[in-house]
Formats: structure tokens, sequence, C-alpha cells
């Protein structure tokens, strides 16, 4: 098992990464960063009727049903709901960015999210030896995979991701699966509630609002509020300032105050949009899911308190709450760190001292929004050279089961 067949692969709801373990950290890696959708072959759809189709994610083939032009996404809120589609995705990553050869494969690290079922597991195990032929197979979850990434095995993990938002203790590099809260929403609601905000302005919606690309306005004008006050205040400067016309002029000290006056943004596409204090609004809701339309559902800071709190008899309470680490897309919201130390600290016990964990400073900047990722290719290291990958011997002699016998 040499270390260059080592390969790293996080599937998740919008993006799959997938990179070598020798090259990181360099800018270069993970080199594959696509979106985790298929486009179902019109051709192959209109000959058995648009009951099937051929699902191509750049190249890789599976039939899965869909009509004609269709996007499936495989994997929804971390989620695998469509286990062809899945292969193709896999398939395209391997052989097609990856470079892997029919009859040469190498080793694979795959990062899964907690609480992944027990099936789900051998049905990948199975779809790794029997399909793609690997020479080693290993699992890690993506919150202690997370931790490793910043040279922590003990910490609170909140991943924010496109459906979801995963919120796990990690005692002693093992995950605690009893503190593990999921929330049912993620980047993905925080983009329609942005959508439905510039749409429902009192004073009328700007005239490209049915054209605009509102994941990329969200990523660029999200900004989390110091406290309660401030985004009352933002709320009422807006308010007042409804039914103007007003910019930024260009002025670099309005981009530095998100949310107190009107700020233009220029979207990759060149369209230009005013946003006043929606992107507060939209950092809020991951403080107050009621916005989301989620009354009865946790906030991201009492997930954070209960988790630490209740697992391991109370031991992981203190390098819990001393090491939170936030990842994932949503991690990359201006000011969200700060925000949510502060709301934690304030439910805490005052003998605690919560703390945010950071990235190396030599690591990419974007490094944050896929931390699983990073911390597979940090442990693939180790794993090569103390030979921990379930070898094609395992799974011959115990099946699907050998994902378990070495792999937590």
């Amino acid at each position: 098992m040499e270390d260059q067949s080592a390969i790293v692969l996080d599937v998740g709801s919008d993006n799959t990464k997938a990179g070598m373990s020798h090259n990181f950290p360099a800018e270069l890696e993970p080199r594959v960063i696509t979106p985790s959708e298929l486009l179902v072959d019109g051709a192959a759809a209109g000959s058995s009727g648009g009951n099937s189709g051929a699902a191509h994610s750049n190249g890789g083939t599976s039939h899965t049903e869909g009509a004609k032009g269709q996007r499936l996404h495989p994997v929804v809120r971390g989620e695998i709901v469509d286990g062809d589609g899945f292969e193709a995705l896999v398939h395209s990553c391997l052989y097609n960015q990856l470079g892997w050869e029919l009859g040469a494969e190498g080793c694979i690290v795959m990062t899964e999210p907690v609480l992944t079922s027990r099936s789900r597991r051998e049905w990948v195990t199975r779809l790794m030896f029997e399909v793609f032929n690997v020479a080693g197979l290993f699992f890690v979850d993506s919150a202690s995979a997370s931790l490793y990434a910043v040279g922590k095995t003990s910490g609170c993990v909140v991943d924010i991701g496109h459906g979801k938002v995963d919120v796990s203790t990690v005692l002693e590099g093992q995950l605690l699966s009893s503190s593990t809260r999921r929330l049912p929403y993620g980047g993905q609601d925080l983009t329609t509630l942005m959508e439905g905000m510039i749409k429902g302005r009192p004073g009328g919606p700007p005239p490209n609002a049915h054209t605009l690309d509102y994941a990329a306005l969200k990523e660029q004008c999200a900004h989390a509020a110091e406290n309660a006050m401030e985004l009352e205040r933002a709320r009422l400067l807006a308010s007042a300032q409804a039914g103007t016309s007003s910019s930024t002029g260009g002025d670099p000290s309005a981009a530095a105050r998100p949310g107190t006056e009107p700020v233009t943004y220029t979207l990759p596409d060149g369209q230009e949009v005013t946003v006043r204090n929606e992107g507060l609004q939209v950092a809020e809701a991951l403080f107050r899911p009621e916005l989301l339309g989620q009354a009865g559902c946790p906030s991201v800071q009492a997930a954070v308190v209960s988790s630490t709190s209740t697992s391991y008899e109370g031991r992981a309470e203190r390098p819990g709450l001393e090491n939170i680490l936030l990842c994932g897309g949503g991690s990359c919201i201006g000011n969200v760190g700060a925000r949510l130390l502060s709301e934690v600290r304030a439910l805490a016990l005052p003998s605690l001292k919560p703390g945010l964990c950071t990235l190396p400073t030599y690591f990419p900047k974007s490094a944050a929004a896929y931390a699983s990722w990073v911390g597979g290719a940090v442990m693939t290291k180790a794993l090569l050279n103390q030979s921990q990958f379930i070898s094609k011997w395992d799974y011959e002699e115990e099946g699907p089961v050998a994902g378990y016998r070495k792999c937590a």
C-alpha cells in the first residue's frame, strides 16, 4: 500500500471532496471538489419511456430513476438516498478525476457523517470491495476527523452543513454517539430564507430578484450579529431606509459594518444587489431556528451545551466546551464563531471557560469548510504506517462486517 495510492473521500450533501493524502497540506488538495449531483441522460431516459435514465456525474454512469435533464442528489441531509447515484458519483471522482485505472486501485479513507447506520456502512463496504476493488478501506466519522485536522483529540464539533447541523462531542479520539445532536436545518435553509427576504421586501423586491444566485449572495453577506441588540438596531435602521435607494459607493467602511447600512454586492455572474439587514437575519437563524419555521427545534448553542453536559457522565463537559470546533460550509459565515462562543458562555456553568479551536496558520483559508477531509488526510499517514486498513483478505474472511473490526 503505497502512500501515493491513498485517497481521502468525503461525500457530502452539497459537495464531494476527494484528493491524495500525501500531498496535504497544499493549496491543490483536495483536488476534487465537485457538486454532489447527477444529470439524467436524456437519450437513456427516452429509450426506456422516461422511467429510467443514465445518471452522469462528470463521466460516471449509473442507471437510476429520473426524467430527462433532471438533476439528482444521491445524498440528502447526510443520508444516501440513491445507491446507484452514489456509485456513479464515486466512480467519477476516482476514475475520471483522480486517475485511477481498472485493476490498479489503491486505498481509500472514507469520512462518514455521525449517526451513520450499521447497515449503511456495510453497504458501502460491499460497494468498495466488490465494485471498486479497492486495496484497502478505512472509515472515520466526520467529527473525530475534523478534530484531528486541528491537532485535537477531544472537543465539541459543530458541523454546519448544507442540509443539517451536527453537534457531537469527541473524547480522546472517540466519538460519543449518545452526545450527537442533529438539527434538521442547514445552509440550504439559510439560502431559502435569504431568497424569501429579498423577494418579500416591504418596498418591493429588486428588479433582478428572480435571477439572483442566492447561495452566492448568502456566502458574501451573511454575518452574525454580536448580540440581539445589534440585530434589533439593524432591523430598525433597515425599516427607516425601506423604499430608499442607497449604495455604499465602494466605501470599505460600510462593508466592515454588515447590517448597519445598505451594502451593494456583486455576484459571480456580474449581477449587483443591495442588501440591508438580510445578512444579519440569515445568520441569526442558526441561533433562533424559529426564523426557519423550526419552532420546536433546539438552537445551535443549546445543542452544544446539551451535547457536552449529557455525555460520558459529564466528564466530557470541560474538554468539550473548551475546544469547540466550527466546521462545514456554514462556518465561513462572518463572526459566527464569536457569536456562538458568546451564546454558549451565557448558558454554560460559570466555572467553565468555553473556547474555539482554530485551524493551523499553514492550512489553506478554506480548510474549515472541509475539515473532515483534512482530518482524514492527517489520519491516513498513520493508518498506512500501522497497516490499519481493512484489506481484501479481511473482507473475504468476514464479509461486510469487516468494516467494524478496525474502524470504531
